[in-house]
């Protein structure tokens, strides 16, 4: 009994371990859950990201198209540094699109990886409920045992208890089993993924490293056609310029010229019409009271025909009361030859009043006509006040135009010069650093022919105290020495000629600033070689040491004479190599001069 005790309470702490078991894989699989959930999140948000930065491309593209589309209608040389930086955003772009290219590639592999975790955690999840499900059948069975454990034997009871906890232990070891197994195969696949990252990536950056290089190499060319470009640009810019100031200064004394003909023309049309205007003036005022005067004249003298009238009435009733007939004949005789009298008077001033009117009517009209010469030169005043305000307005416009030219004409031609200082200073740089190894080589050089000329000495003096003979095999062997030192000089000559054929081809250039660098380094080239081929021969003749033969001896100072009248014909030549490339460095400076003066001059 006691045994059985024991095996139900181990049976039940079993049972509270797989419970516990339970617990944490249900921890673990909330856990998994919430990994998978950020995952497909960031998956998300990542595939967004990727369809954003897809949009930007296209909108790039379209841009860096339309962009190169207007960089090649125009020449400019600001448009050309457009265009190169065009170019460069085209190559970020497309590091871009790979760089977005790769993040897809690795968000679909972290999702095969995420797809493959999810079956492995749904596996795990079968396997759990069916373990819960024989635990829980195990529990029934202990109870039902537990109920008839008191009317079934002990032996059959254990030896049942014996065999259902032989086969959960079983259950447990498999159990843990697979879970190692299922460890070790997530093992085996993170560490095969990180392979897969590694290699990747080890991939990538070979990629990266290659593209860069091709990318150094493509700047490069393109520097080097962009400052050729620049140059002519530079230059035919100057020209432009040059021609478009002088233009403008020719411009400028055109339009001052003309505004000052037009401001005298101005001037006097204005005085001109200011006297107009004041005799105008005048002439109305005088025959508006000349017009006056007569209009007085005329009330004066139709005054006088009413007093004249009035009296010849009076004259008249005085005759009429008068009786005599006589007197009345008499007085009106009288009468009419006043009244004939009267009547010329009147017919007179009636045709001095008619002529008076026609004056007047004469002298309205010229008023008024006078008065729209006036209103009609009032307007033309005006209107040419207008105009000169206008002009005055065209002239303050173009001014301000041609003043902003002028300055962005300017400030292009200082970037210019600056540029130019610039390139000037570097390759003055460059010039100097190629001189000083120049001078150190002919050092070098130097050096290595009096070392040469001390193992000759030395050779002699050698060869004098010897008298033995060397067999035909080293006859031979000397033979093989001194045809492969005739090698060496006909190859001295050949690079000498080849020295001389770059001299002139450097010479023959005019654009030797370009040229100035390969050619001193291939000067400096042969040098190091020849210096390597002297510094061969002293030891061949320090091999030749050991030789007794008299007529080899006699043979080789003939050889070590005509190597030594060789040497000093390639000395001369090097000489004149060098004279020459100093011809060069002259030729380089006088154009570096014409260069200064010319952009200053400008």
């Amino acid at each position: 009994m006691s045994g059985i005790e024991n095996e139900m309470e181990l049976l039940q702490l079993q049972i509270q371990q797989l419970k516990s078991m339970i617990r944490e894989k249900d921890e673990i699989l909330q856990h998994k859950d919430k990994e998978l959930q950020e995952a497909n999140a960031k998956n998300s948000k990542l595939r967004l990201q990727a369809k954003a930065k897809a949009v930007k491309k296209s909108v790039d593209a379209k841009k860096g198209h339309d962009v190169q589309e207007i960089v090649e209608d125009s020449d400019t040389p600001s448009q050309h540094v457009n265009r190169a930086e065009v170019l460069l955003l085209k190559r970020k772009l497309e590091d871009k699109s790979r760089t977005v290219a790769e993040k897809d590639e690795l968000i679909r592999v972290r999702e095969n990886q995420l797809e493959a975790k999810e079956r492995v955690m749904a596996e795990r999840d079968a396997l759990l409920h069916d373990m819960t499900n024989q635990l829980e059948e195990k529990t029934r069975a202990m109870e039902t045992l537990q109920q008839a454990f008191g009317g079934g034997s002990g032996d059959e009871v254990s030896q049942m208890y014996a065999q259902m906890v032989y086969k959960d232990r079983r259950i447990m070891e498999l159990n843990n089993k697979l879970l190692e197994q299922d460890k070790r195969v997530m093992d085996l696949q993170e560490f095969a993924g990180e392979k897969d990252e590694v290699i990747r990536g080890r991939d990538k950056v070979v990629q990266v490293l290659q593209n860069d290089i091709r990318e150094k190499d493509q700047t490069v060319q393109d520097q080097a056609l962009l400052i050729t470009k620049l140059t002519s640009r530079v230059e035919s810019t100057n020209e432009k310029l040059d021609l478009l100031t002088e233009q403008m200064r020719l411009k400028e004394q055109e339009l001052k010229s003309e505004t000052e003909k037009f401001h005298i023309k101005l001037t006097e049309s204005q005085k001109y019409f200011e006297e107009m205007l004041s005799e105008m003036d005048a002439e109305t005022k005088r025959l508006q009271g000349v017009i006056n005067e007569k209009n007085l004249e005329l009330s004066l003298r139709e005054n006088d025909l009413v007093q004249l009238i009035g009296k010849h009435e009076k004259d008249l009733e005085a005759i009429l009361k008068k009786e005599n007939v006589n007197l009345q004949d008499h007085a009106l005789h009288m009468m009419e030859t006043k009244l004939k009298d009267i009547n010329e008077v009147l017919e007179a001033k009636l045709k001095v009043i008619s002529i008076l009117q026609a004056e007047n009517a004469e002298k309205d009209r010229q008023l008024s006509e006078s008065r729209e010469a006036q209103r009609f030169l009032k307007e033309k005043l005006q209107v040419t006040s207008e105009q000169v305000l206008l002009l005055q307005a065209n002239f303050v416009e173009t001014e301000t135009q041609w003043k902003e030219e002028k300055l962005r004409y300017q400030t292009k031609l200082k970037d210019v010069v600056e540029k130019h200082e610039v390139e000037l200073s570097e390759k003055a740089v460059q010039l100097e650093s190629l001189h000083s190894r120049l001078s150190h080589f002919e050092a070098a050089y130097s050096q290595a022919t009096e070392e040469y000329r001390r193992l000759q000495e030395h050779y002699n003096l050698s060869v004098a105290g010897k008298e033995r003979e060397q067999s035909s095999d080293s006859v031979a062997v000397r033979e093989e020495m001194t045809s492969s030192l005739n090698q060496q000089i006909e190859e001295y000559k050949v690079t000498i000629e080849k020295l001389r054929q770059q001299v002139k081809e450097l010479q023959s250039r005019s654009s030797g600033e370009e040229s100035a660098g390969p050619t001193d380094s291939k000067l400096l080239k042969v040098k190091a070689q020849m210096t390597t081929k002297v510094k061969a021969l002293e030891k061949q003749l320090a091999e030749l040491k050991s030789s007794t033969s008299s007529n080899e001896v006699e043979s080789l100072k003939n050889r070590v004479q005509e190597l030594t009248e060789e040497n000093k014909l390639i000395q001369q030549k090097l000489v004149e190599a060098e004279e020459q490339v100093s011809t060069l460095d002259e030729l380089k400076a006088q154009l570096f001069n014409d260069l200064i003066i010319s952009t200053f001059s400008r």
